[in-house]
């Protein structure tokens, strides 16, 4: 891949193991497979949703790129053990991993439990969307408050000294005006709500995480070597 190629770098750590994606701004450019990958390391999917929509992508690889592949049941035959145990757990009862037919029922049965999974994903995201929007919503609401308040706190006062004759042997009554203006919009300002920004909310509907300064130092170390290393090899 070349260094100056278009896209963006992803670094993330998962169980202190950092692992570097590039996403290219090529819609072609990240596989169906570093999809999963990505969407895993994101952590989207769980390990077990992983697990079968890798394997989902395995019968999806071989039928529609390797033109060696033309049956169900010649993908079974070069899968390892393990997928082959995997795949025996979507089988109906008696179903024969010999067959072509159960195992065409079994790959829509990982198919039908991705789709579920995809289904519930996009409610989550849609639920977790709305939880932001409200949050948001919520904290400007509050501001605008603030805002109104003190705009009109601010005009009112402009407008007694704009109005009052400043050469007047009795300007003593004008600061005592203001004052008036100043003790009325005083309780409206406590009468606005005070909501405490709470980082722990925020973070959670977000994904943030608190980062320390030695995580920063690190993270800023792990960037430099990494384009460093591209470079080097462009």
């Amino acid at each position: 891949m070349v260094a100056n190629r278009p896209g963006f770098l992803v670094i993330l750590r998962r169980n202190g193991v950092v692992s570097f994606i590039i996403i290219s701004s090529n819609k072609a450019g990240i596989s169906f497979k570093n999809k999963i990958d990505l969407l895993f390391d994101l952590e989207v999917f769980t390990k077990a949703e992983n697990a079968e929509m890798e394997l989902l992508s395995v019968f999806r690889n071989k039928l529609l790129h390797d033109i060696s592949f033309s049956s169900l049941l010649s993908v079974v035959q070069q899968l390892d053990s393990s997928l082959k145990t995997k795949f025996r757990g979507y089988f109906e009862d008696k179903g024969s991993i010999d067959d072509e037919v159960h195992c065409k029922r079994a790959l829509a049965n990982i198919f039908l439990k991705n789709i579920q999974t995809i289904r519930f994903k996009v409610q989550h995201l849609r639920e977790l969307n709305q939880s932001k929007n409200e949050l948001i919503q919520e904290n400007l609401k509050i501001n605008l408050q603030h805002i109104d308040v003190f705009y009109d706190f601010t005009d009112e006062i402009c407008i007694k000294i704009e109005q009052s004759n400043l050469e007047h042997p009795d300007l003593a009554n004008l600061a005592a005006d203001l004052l008036v203006s100043i003790e009325k919009f005083q309780k409206l300002f406590s009468g606005v709500e005070k909501k405490v920004f709470n980082f722990d909310v925020f973070a959670s509907l977000f994904g943030l995480r608190k980062m320390d300064e030695a995580q920063n130092a690190e993270l800023r170390l792990l960037h430099d070597a990494y384009f460093n290393a591209r470079q080097k090899k462009s």
